[in-house]
Order: C-alpha cells, then sequence, then structure tokens
C-alpha cells in the first residue's frame, strides 16, 4: 500500500540514484507510519464504541481487541528500533512492519466486518502470533 509515497519525494533532477533511493525509503517510511497511527485511532474508535460494550462480555472480542492492540504497540516499539538501525537491516526491518501492519489492518478490518473475505484460520493465526518475528535467522 504505497500510495502517496511517490508523491513526498522531492524532485529531484541532479539527485544521486543514492539519493532517490534514500527519499523513496524515507516517504515509505512516513507512510507506514501514518498507517500505523491510523489504526491506533482505530482501535481506540473501536474502544469507545457502543457495540464493543455490548459484544464486552464476550471473551472473544475482547481477547481479539486485546491482541490487536498489543500487537499494534509492539509495532510502534518495532518502528522505534528500525529507525535508529542503518543499512540493509533497516530495510528489511521496514518491510518486515509493513507486511505485519498489512495483517493487522486486514484482521481489523474482518473484525470489524468489512472484509468478509478473511480465512478465520487466517485471522486466528494473526490474533494469536507475533506481528514480526524478530528471532527468525532468514533474510
Amino acid at each position: 500500500m504505497m500510495h502517496g509515497v511517490l508523491d513526498d519525494i522531492p524532485a529531484a533532477n541532479s539527485a544521486s540514484p543514492e539519493q532517490m533511493q534514500l527519499d523513496l525509503q524515507q516517504a515509505f517510511e512516513r507512510e507506514i507510519e501514518a498507517r500505523l497511527a491510523r489504526l491506533g485511532k482505530s482501535l481506540t474508535r473501536w474502544a469507545d464504541a457502543p457495540l464493543l460494550v455490548l459484544l464486552g462480555s464476550s471473551h472473544s472480542v475482547r481477547e481479539a481487541y486485546e491482541r490487536l492492540v498489543v500487537q499494534q504497540v509492539a509495532l510502534g516499539w518495532i518502528i522505534r528500533i528500525a529507525k535508529r538501525s542503518e543499512g540493509d537491516i533497516r530495510s528489511r526491518l521496514w518491510l518486515d512492519i509493513e507486511t505485519a501492519l498489512s495483517d493487522l489492518e486486514r484482521v481489523l478490518a474482518w473484525v470489524l466486518g468489512s472484509s468478509p473475505d478473511l480465512p478465520s484460520s487466517a485471522q486466528s493465526e494473526s490474533l494469536r502470533n507475533p506481528v514480526v518475528n524478530l528471532t527468525s535467522t532468514s533474510p
């Protein structure tokens, strides 16, 4: 979901390829941060919604909400780490964050009923497992 990323890059006819890549990466990172902020606002609105209060007695609804919140906060901390990283590690972290964020957005859409095509097994896996596996040794 990189809409708007290219709009944020300053026009640079004389910019080096390295500078253009840096500009693209920075725009990508800003877009991810904005999406995470929107996700956090959606979760806050959901917590304040009367429907959640009515469904709040349901353990599964409460658990799903709590897991989404924890994973959203965890992504915020991973972003803090990614901002202080460099090179390939930084790029890989941001790609992992983007993937995890897309999964969370999809799960939230499914939970709120706006995306009926998310299979229940994918939803339950996304809610059960960490959003980013930092112990993975794969590149």
